[in-house]
């Protein structure tokens, strides 16, 4: 079962290099197949949904939705497994990731990956409730990325939440 990419926007995402990276994390974590769907859309789409789901009435750049109840990392595979290989959905703001891309100095493409990367790492049971959670997240999600990870890491500064800090 694969990942899938939606783009509700016209600008081109990397969804080659999306799917190769979440697939990846999910390799790592013991899960062999597994089916992500990551919706890249418009701030307002995002909005309306963390205020649906999360009564967060404003965009922020990733949500994601896991479909495993008290999923931990150590646990993924079996519950992927369990639920026949359905993990849950990712939604990334795609003009959110392109103000937080141009604030951080890297491109939108690096930066919809990184998201996508932390969105994953979220359904796997990771959480970014204390700044040493999302020291490991981060970490995680750029060492998934490759070397365009490790050069995106040198330049974050994140805030709790996963928001960069300007």
């Amino acid at each position: 079962m694969p990942t899938s990419v939606i783009s509700d926007v016209s600008e081109p995402v990397p969804k080659a290099r999306i799917c190769r990276t979440i697939g990846g994390l999910l390799r790592r974590h013991g899960v062999r197949r597994a089916e992500v769907c990551v919706r890249i859309t418009d701030d307002d789409a995002v909005r309306e949904l963390n205020g649906a789901y999360r009564r967060i009435d404003r965009v922020t750049d990733v949500l994601s939705f896991g479909y495993a109840g008290g999923i931990t990392p150590e646990t993924a595979a079996e519950a992927v497994q369990a639920l026949q290989g359905t993990l849950g959905d990712i939604v990334i703001a795609y003009p959110t990731s392109h103000r937080q891309a141009v604030a951080r100095g890297v491109g939108t493409d690096d930066e919809l990956v990184h998201l996508a990367a932390h969105g994953c790492l979220h359904l796997l049971g990771y959480d970014d409730d204390t700044p040493e959670a999302l020291t490991v997240m981060e970490a995680l999600a750029y060492e998934a990325m490759g070397a365009r990870g490790a050069a995106m890491q040198r330049t974050a500064t994140y805030s709790q939440g996963g928001n960069p800090v300007q």
